[in-house]
């Protein structure tokens, strides 16, 4: 959870093209391409993505298809959400491990004094042989560690002003 000082609808803007906003905050992001519109009855308008990221050695570089869809919900709220898939038309990108991704996304609510709040949700498994006890336990502060970048990365691109604090115990 963070807070961003900027409107609700300008997070949004930028979170609903995940492969736009993963170039701008993502150190670690190779490419990302939307593979196949994917409309549902919340969102008309959603994809079927994948996004693709570099890993550090030892790990094998890793791929994310899932969909993306996006919503208004009210006067103060957005969400973008990430959907699993299982689809063995769409071939593992050479050089890739596939991560299996869970409902995860992002709710995006408008705060009276101006500023927004980001409620981030992400559910996935680093596949290969990284067992998930690995992941949750050994590598979760490094986790946390990339999740941190990424949403300083997303507050100098929608407000160029130094960052004072985030409240890690929010993160735990």
């Amino acid at each position: 959870i963070i807070e961003q000082p900027v409107s609700a609808r300008e997070v949004f803007e930028l979170l609903k093209d995940v492969n736009k906003a993963m170039e701008l905050v993502n150190d670690q992001f190779i490419r990302g391409e939307v593979l196949e519109s994917w409309p549902t009855d919340f969102d008309p308008q959603g994809n079927l993505v994948r996004t693709s990221f570099s890993m550090p050695w030892p790990f094998t570089n890793r791929e994310f298809p899932h969909g993306q869809h996006t919503k208004k919900l009210d006067e103060t709220t957005y969400i973008v959400g990430y959907t699993p898939i299982e689809r063995s038309d769409i071939p593992v990108q050479d050089g890739f491990i596939r991560c299996p991704m869970y409902i995860s996304g992002q709710r995006i609510t408008q705060l009276q004094n101006g500023a927004c709040k980001v409620e981030h949700l992400m559910v996935y498994e680093l596949g290969g042989s990284v067992s998930p006890k690995f992941q949750d336990g050994i590598m979760k502060a490094g986790h946390i560690g990339a999740y941190k970048a990424e949403w300083r990365k997303l507050r100098e691109v929608l407000f160029p002003q130094s960052l004072e604090d985030i409240n890690n115990g929010a993160l735990s």
